[in-house]
């Protein structure tokens, strides 16, 4: 199935002026980085379509199912009103972590996810998230698995 970029990328541009916000409020209300935002608006076809553009399309007021919608050739659905404030559960948890952590993880899509103890630290951990950009092609995706996959198998956790 061809998926239609351009009219996504137009159907984003369109809704974001109507609303009279700019890329970087847009960003700001779906909770993903303003590059995400860029990207989407480029049109630029990709392999796969990026989870991101879900939230951009909440923020937008649309409802479940426009990204498809869109890039089959069809029309956004109404939901309901554009965001006023990004609400996604667990912003509170996300508001303590450091700009670049936060950013890298509006920038990827996570693959998975590993939360290392650090017996000699007492009670502390580690949380390792692997991400790869949001236009990887699927042979970038499966390199970063299997290369962490190798890095679990290493740690003897696999």
């Amino acid at each position: 199935m061809s998926m239609d970029w351009a009219r996504l990328a137009t159907a984003i541009r369109e809704a974001r002026a109507s609303l009279g916000w700019t890329q970087q409020q847009l960003a700001e209300q779906a909770q993903v980085s303003l590059a995400t935002v860029q990207h989407l608006e480029a049109g630029k076809t990709r392999s796969r379509r990026p989870m991101s553009a879900d939230r951009v399309a909440t923020a937008l007021g649309w409802a479940s199912g426009s990204v498809d919608s869109l890039l089959a050739g069809g029309e956004p659905i109404p939901g309901g009103a554009p965001t006023e404030a990004p609400a996604a559960q667990g912003a509170d948890a996300l508001a303590g972590l450091s700009l670049r952590i936060r950013r890298e993880l509006a920038a990827g899509q996570v693959l998975d996810g590993a939360v290392l103890d650090l017996p000699a630290a007492g009670r502390l951990s580690v949380v390792m998230i692997p991400l790869v950009p949001e236009d990887a092609s699927e042979a970038e995706i499966q390199a970063a698995l299997e290369e962490w996959k190798r890095l679990h198998l290493q740690r003897g956790d696999a």
